[in-house]
């Protein structure tokens, strides 16, 4: 089973377990009782009202969702699904008692389409009293999270609940856990040593590691960092201080120990097989640039080239030409190699940009007219270190034609 896989069993589970939860709530609930869903108290907006549920004189359940913003859009897909619309606007869908797991799973819908809730943990306990909230809170800290707890919410206080968190589950499912003399936190399983810091002010936690030491020049490098790094989904490579870092961000507003631990298996995924693969290409580009100079390109090593000058380009704005005949080795039968692909890049998006929008997929469309922009700003660059390329190698060599090109072979 893939990380990914992994982590969507464990959200389709977290929601099952709240829907759960939720009917058995809804079936008690009185006439004059009112249950509401709210954001959790780590949210943007504490506390936020999303969908209400009470018992109507009739004995029905009636779910109405609170939110006031919503777009004619999603208010057309909801009235698809069986959501009525009062006159005072509001959105109401009800159902019998004995249908309340229906009316859960349209509120669950709309929570997770709608009111963009990722996991059932962003959510904050049903009762809203927030005195009750903050001693549950308090409470929480003195409960170790064990294997019987994996899917528990725990709502973090600050960085030294997550810290203490982090150090009862990860010990729990590793050799050792421990903080080191730098305040991180350092995790042994089997041979593998993984490094974790704490953010001092938000609930974020990182995880670390060192892939390899910079030994060949910066396009190189920036070459394998761009096509290595987009490889590996929520894992950032880059270049600090002499070596190539990758780092992978976990945000914890609410801690749930399943999670933690899928990201720490994703993270050793990527260092079992991603972060060798950064440190043998560079070992093998770890060649001196004059021998780079005189090696054919590969139409790969030109997908690639492409690749970086593309990461590197903004909207409107060349690169300079010095740049990019740098990246290019300093060849000019490279430079045009470049040139000659990514006209071939550029047609390729404008064709799929206008099928885009003679199917009528107006947001495909707008994406693809960016990255032909984009595509065209590229090109202009390359254009320019060509140019400036001819110059050089014709003023290194008088008695070629200008129209060469290239250096000799």
């Amino acid at each position: 089973m893939t990380t990914s896989t992994r982590f969507d069993t464990a959200l389709e589970s977290a929601w099952l377990e709240f829907r759960t939860g939720l009917a058995d709530l809804l079936v008690d609930v009185a006439v004059d009782e009112e249950v509401v869903v709210r954001r959790s108290y780590d949210a943007t907006d504490p506390w936020a009202p999303l969908l209400s549920f009470v018992t109507t004189g009739a004995r029905r359940v009636r779910c109405t969702v609170l939110r006031a913003d919503l777009s004619d859009d999603q208010i057309a897909v909801l009235s698809g699904d069986g959501w009525r619309r009062l006159r005072d606007g509001r959105l109401i869908i009800e159902f019998g008692r004995r249908r309340v797991d229906e009316i859960c799973a349209a509120a669950t819908d709309v929570l997770r389409e709608v009111s963009g809730v990722l996991h059932p943990t962003f959510l904050a306990p049903f009762d809203s009293d927030t005195a009750a909230h903050t001693a549950m809170l308090i409470s929480l800290r003195r409960e170790p999270v064990t294997a019987a707890t994996a899917s528990a919410a725990h709502p973090v206080t600050d960085t030294e609940h997550l810290q203490e968190l982090l150090l009862d589950t990860l010990a729990a499912h590793a050799d050792d856990a421990f903080v080191d003399a730098d305040g991180d936190i350092r995790v042994q399983m089997g041979t593998q040593t993984i490094q974790l810091r704490v953010h001092p002010s938000r609930p974020v936690v990182e995880f670390i590691a060192c892939v390899a030491a910079v030994c060949v020049d910066d396009r190189t490098v920036n070459e394998i960092v761009v096509a290595e790094g987009v490889r590996w989904t929520g894992v950032a490579v880059h270049v600090l201080d002499g070596h190539v870092w990758a780092t992978q961000r976990l945000v914890v507003p609410t801690f749930v120990s399943a999670n933690v631990i899928a990201a720490v298996e994703s993270w050793r995924d990527f260092l079992r097989d991603g972060a060798p693969a950064i440190t043998a290409r560079i070992a093998d580009a770890a060649e001196p640039m004059a021998a780079r100079r005189n090696r054919e390109p590969t139409p790969d090593h030109v997908e690639r080239l492409l690749d970086t000058l593309t990461a590197l380009t903004t909207l409107g704005t060349p690169l300079p030409a010095e740049g990019v005949a740098r990246i290019c080795d300093d060849n000019a039968v490279v430079a045009r190699r470049c040139l000659i692909t990514g006209a071939r890049r550029l047609l390729a998006i404008g064709s799929a940009k206008r099928h885009a929008a003679d199917t009528g997929d107006v947001i495909a469309a707008d994406s693809l007219e960016r990255n032909r922009q984009v595509c065209r700003t590229m090109l202009m660059s390359v254009s320019g270190a060509v140019d400036l390329l001819r110059e050089r190698d014709a003023h290194a060599a008088p008695g070629h034609s200008r129209n060469t090109g290239g250096t000799a072979r």
